[in-house]
């Protein structure tokens, strides 16, 4: 497979081809954050090159809110000014991603055409709390599930927690796996110097690798990739069931980091690896020093088939757990981090539950 290199986001440069997503509320999330602009950013050093030439996008923790009932902390949502088609591979090298209690953070795409799950989300790498393994997820228009085909295969180690990718549904569950690395969230991850994960998006459908840092293939660090070579990917959803030219239109890159709120902060969530009440860690700063994203570089490369070359093929055993709501996706409610209310995104209210390392958790879509 020849690829072109289209997009470069490192060094120095990094931040110039991103617009902050300012807000005074996290309004899609219903986290504990306020989002802010590149101006408030930069001043708060909440984003900024350090002197290893990696991107630094980072929670306020220096700011107390102890005595403040409606205290929100400092973050950042960062949405690329470039949008991607079919045929694109992503590749995310990070030192360092945000981890701990009440913290939820993601890296993700989202339809620059619709901006809804109309027109496709792929959350390429997303984790909540102290859970240490990344999550892969879609969220589409109804019609689009993910199916297990011996012509697209995903390794035998990840687990399909569920199948259809309608927003719509489950409370807007999505189609999503559990990794198959137990090192890619958390602390685990930084004490293996981080590493890169790949999504390739092209005419056969979707699929995510991770290597750790010593693993990187030889082909990446080159600046030649070649999916072809890289094995059986941690995710894999196969255009026989889930057409990518009708489910997924041009996306845009998201990089944001949100604090409790509709699932980080959901009692039974938090409760899996955490003690207390999500919203108390809040106004203490310390509990922040882990939640930063340290990132050698984003790259996005063009030029991979956008036709169909796979046809249906035998089903292979499925692992998939799928659980659903009281509610469905448009009027499920939720705790939110003021007490009770509905969870929004793209004007859809969401909720889902799915399995984090043998527990049954709930969980939101960005």
């Amino acid at each position: 497979m020849s690829l072109n290199l289209s997009q470069t986001y490192e060094g120095a440069t990094f931040f110039e081809d991103w617009t902050y997503n300012a807000s005074v509320i996290d309004n899609f999330t219903m986290g504990n954050v306020h989002y802010l602009s590149r101006e408030a950013a930069n001043t708060a050093q909440l984003t900024y090159v350090n002197d290893a030439g990696n991107a630094i996008i980072k929670v306020d923790n220096t700011t107390s809110g102890v005595g403040n009932p409606i205290f929100g902390r400092d973050s950042i949502k960062l949405v690329s000014n470039a949008s991607f088609s079919l045929g694109t591979l992503y590749l995310i090298d990070a030192v360092h991603l945000p981890y701990g209690c009440s913290v939820w953070p993601a890296i993700w795409t989202l339809s620059s055409v619709y901006k809804t799950d109309d027109g496709g989300e792929v959350d390429i790498w997303e984790g909540v709390n102290n859970v240490t393994s990344a999550q892969y997820t879609l969220h589409t228009k109804n019609g689009c599930t993910q199916s297990n085909n011996t012509a697209f295969p995903y390794d035998d180690q990840s687990s399909v927690i569920s199948t259809n990718c309608y927003y719509r549904v489950n409370g807007n569950q999505g189609c999503a796996f559990a990794g198959n690395n137990p090192a890619t969230y958390g602390s685990a991850f930084a004490q293996q110097g981080g590493g890169v994960f790949a999504t390739l998006w092209d005419g056969d459908g979707i699929r995510t690798w991770f290597w750790p840092r010593a693993s990187i293939p030889a082909d990446i660090t080159s600046g030649q990739p070649d999916p072809d070579t890289w094995g059986t990917p941690a995710a894999a959803w196969p255009s026989t069931t889930c057409d990518m030219e009708e489910f997924f239109t041009e996306q845009n890159i998201i990089i944001n980091i949100t604090l409790c709120g509709l699932w980080a902060g959901a009692a039974d969530v938090y409760a899996q690896t955490c003690s207390g009440l999500c919203t108390d860690m809040i106004a203490e700063p310390s509990n922040y020093n882990n939640a930063y994203f340290e990132l050698r570089s984003i790259k996005a490369y063009t030029g991979a088939p956008t036709t169909r070359s796979i046809t249906m093929a035998t089903q292979v055993n499925s692992t998939t757990t799928s659980t659903n709501n009281s509610g469905s996706g448009s009027n499920a409610n939720a705790p939110s981090s003021g007490g009770t209310g509905a969870g929004s995104r793209n004007g859809v209210n969401v909720m889902a539950s799915w399995a984090i390392a043998g527990a049954v958790v709930v969980a939101f879509a960005l």
